[in-house]
């Protein structure tokens, strides 16, 4: 008569729902060195047997499955691996015996076994970054394999002995081969010197590069002239490359005639390429492209029930699967884990190579219908960049002890970043919470009306939240006894009826002693190093703008020193992160390339031809820029990466021609001898060999950079780098690099005599 008795479950304080039924989540988290394609097989397995117990009636989904994506992306090297393999086996018959071929071809998996025997006996792992590492240095191991291959095949073609072949032949590259070898090492230790969270990242990539060319080192060294010395067989005293040969010798006699102007022609070339990347191309560290996650963050106005928010989920929940449709792999929403209003989202897609629409479509999509979901305050889709864990694309903290000055900064700031294009997510970080209702009681009227303060404090306990007053136990639980007043809907007018006990035993109405008001919701207080901070952030559309613009844009239109005084601006994200690391790799590069210089000054003796080698690096690029404007793809990490692989080649090309044309110099050329007769001999010598390495490369990444053995998005931009600007940095190898020595060689002479004349 008193009361109504109603037996149901605690109240849900957070809802999972997993493809569109509720459910609970089970993370799974493996150890640091375990296998993920391992630990996740032998998870399933014990759920299948779970599941068997209960006569298969669970519904079980497996909502994030990290190793659908490493066996996909093994699936894509692989594949790409063999293409690569068998192109480089065809172009190596071609130039090359095929037995010579065999054995060269033989050293890319020797290499790269070994290093991953390496990998696992220093305690790292096959991953995204060890994988892109070995792709990286494929090119280089190669390289190496086919200098001392092609020398030795030159001296069995002259009709020499083939163990007086094979000594001669592997004597006159080891030491240009050693030294390109050392300086490739100091190239990509570079990057144990890069700082923050990128240094985490990308420390494995020059441990492989180490490992891959330290066994390289040995297989050329050891292994290919012990092959290609008890190789039998017979070599042609002519082969069709002699043509090209001779045409080569012809064009370049020519073009040394008008050196200076080549020189000119390349140097313009360059500063026009660095001119236009920096005005018309855009660089990201890490581009949204290829991701395989999907995040959506809902918000409803503060003091929505859980049951609200979920029933707008819901619809959030077939909007998803309208929009990405068999692209889905699953969509798990996460209802009231911090605050009933709020719902979070994570839409897991499939594979990038198996997807209909790349990520980037979907989002669009996704973001371009999200005002259908018109009971949503705010509905907001984004993607986490690959790379390292890091902030919102932009992140910009005000930091300030004057409330009113930064409340308007951020107002301001917040108009800005909504007014910029490509920019949009945008959120802060002091949004009001809550609205609340508070009861103001009067201690005096309560004092007259016999009304003890604790009793009215444990009224509005029980009319809110409810007391617990006991509990039994039923079979292996506790079943709790909780007491409500009212029917549940705790409104303002409800408190206003409430009556209290006093002292006497008489109800007493509770608005006879209170008043009620309503207060507005608080945000969060954030602090900066002791000062309160505001931060907004949002994130990039990178077809449109990048970060650096917008940042940019965004202090010069907020203007602190004249508007905003009192506050300063702290710039974090992915600004922030981009900065710190560029700056770090700049300052390690600069010093790996001195230390590259001072070990080719003992290689060539000289001071001026170091140069000449190293005027590889920024002749290189050309190549690059031009592949990525044309392909309409973003400057990124991945394609410094590939660029730095790329010089590593470029350097042992230029490195081995410039050694071979000393040697001429010194032990051939005769006092009838030109300059021009010498180098044109070299660089023809040198032909064969340089063609060889770029098309082999070509072999091996042509394959990844389009997709052809299948499509992965983060390990294309490398491919597209290496292999385009190796292209052109074959013809500045043969053309330029002539050219530059035949000046240096002019210049030296010139010195001599002048000192000579004095």
């Amino acid at each position: 008569d008193i009361a109504q008795i109603e037996s149901g479950n605690v109240e849900e304080k957070s809802i999972i729902r997993v493809n569109g039924k509720k459910g609970f989540i089970l993370r799974v988290r493996k150890q640091e060195q375990a296998d993920v394609i391992t630990t996740v097989d032998l998870v399933k397995e014990k759920i299948t047997e779970l599941n068997e117990r209960y006569d298969n009636q669970l519904q079980i989904f497996y909502s994030t499955d990290l190793s659908k994506y490493v066996r996909n992306r093994l699936k894509i090297v692989t594949n790409n691996g063999m293409m690569g393999l068998l192109l480089v086996l065809i172009v190596l018959g071609s130039f090359l015996s095929f037995k010579t071929a065999f054995w060269v071809a033989v050293s890319l998996p020797v290499s790269l076994l070994g290093t991953v025997a390496l990998l696992g006996a220093s305690g790292e792992t096959i991953n995204l970054v060890s994988l892109a590492a070995m792709i990286l240095v494929l090119g280089i191991v190669v390289d190496d394999s086919i200098i001392v291959a092609e020398s030795i095949h030159h001296h069995k073609q002259r009709g020499e002995d083939r163990f007086e072949s094979a000594k001669r032949g592997f004597k006159h590259v080891i030491m240009p081969v050693i030294t390109t070898i050392l300086t490739t090492i100091l190239a990509f230790s570079s990057m144990f010197l890069m700082e923050g969270t990128m240094g985490k990242f990308i420390y494995v990539i020059p441990i492989v590069v180490i490992f891959a060319l330290l066994l390289s080192f040995l297989e050329v060294s050891i292994a290919l002239p012990a092959h290609l010395a008890s190789s039998h067989e017979k070599i042609k005293s002519s082969h069709w490359f002699d043509a090209v040969e001779v045409w080569f010798e012809g064009f370049l006699s020519n073009v040394l005639k008008w050196r200076y102007l080549v020189v000119i022609t390349f140097a313009l070339m360059l500063a026009a390429s660095l001119y236009f990347a920096k005005t018309n191309m855009k660089f990201v560290l890490f581009p949204a492209v290829g991701v395989d996650t999907i995040s959506a963050r809902l918000q409803m106005p503060a003091g929505s029930s859980l049951d609200y928010t979920e029933s707008v989920s819901k619809q959030i929940e077939t909007l998803i699967s309208e929009v990405v449709g068999e692209d889905l792999e699953s969509v798990t929403s996460n209802v009231g884990k911090y605050f009933p209003h709020v719902a979070r989202f994570t839409i897991e897609l499939s594979p990038s190579s198996e997807r209909v629409q790349t990520s980037k479509v979907l989002l669009k999509q996704l973001k371009a219908r999200a005002g259908e979901v018109t009971l949503a305050e705010k509905l907001k889709f984004s993607i986490r960049r690959p790379g390292p864990p890091q902030g919102e694309d932009v992140e910009i903290n005000l930091v300030g002890s004057d409330n009113i000055q930064r409340q308007a900064a951020a107002n301001r700031l917040e108009k800005i970043l909504s007014s910029i294009d490509g920019l949009d997510n945008i959120d802060r970080d002091d949004e009001p919470g809550k609205a609340r209702i508070e009861v103001v009681l009067d201690f005096e009227k309560m004092a007259r009306l016999d009304i003890d303060f604790p009793v009215v404090s444990q009224y509005l306990k029980t009319a809110f939240t409810g007391i617990d007053v006991t509990d039994i136990r039923e079979g292996q639980n506790d079943v709790n006894f909780r007491i409500y007043f009212g029917d549940g809907q705790h409104s303002q007018s409800f408190i206003q009826s409430l009556k209290v006990n006093n002292r006497k035993g008489h109800l007493i109405p509770i608005a006879q002693f209170s008043s009620i008001r309503q207060i507005e919701g608080e945000p969060d207080f954030n602090h900066f190093n002791g000062q309160r901070s505001t931060l907004v952030s949002g994130s990039v559309d990178d077809e449109i703008t990048t970060v650096g613009q917008v940042m940019d844009e965004a202090l010069e239109g907020l203007d602190l020193a004249n508007n905003f005084p009192n506050i300063r601006v702290i710039g974090e994200g992915g600004a922030k992160e981009t900065m710190q690391s560029m700056d770090s790799f700049k300052q390690a590069f600069v010093m790996a390339i001195f230390g590259i210089f001072l070990l080719l000054v003992l290689l060539f003796n000289s001071y001026t031809q170091p140069l000449l080698v190293l005027s590889a690096i920024p002749f290189s690029v050309i190549g690059v820029i031009w592949a990525f404007f044309l392909h309409g793809e973003t400057l990124s990490f991945f394609a410094i990466l590939g660029t730095l692989a790329l010089v590593g080649v470029i350097v042992n090309d230029s490195l081995v021609l410039v050694s071979h044309l000393n040697y001429l110099k010194e032990k051939v050329v005769d006092a009838t001898t030109s300059a021009h007769g010498f180098i044109i001999k070299g660089a023809k010598d040198r032909l064969r060999a340089v063609v060889l390495t770029t098309l082999t490369t070509l072999a091996g990444v042509i394959p990844l950079a389009y997709g052809i053995g299948g499509t992965d998005y983060i390990l294309q931009p490398m491919a597209l780098s290496l292999g385009y600007g190796l292209i052109f940095g074959t013809v500045m190898t043969l053309v330029l690099l002539p050219c530059l020595y035949l000046i240096n060689y002019d210049f030296v002479n010139w010195v001599k005599r002048l000192t000579k004349t004095t």
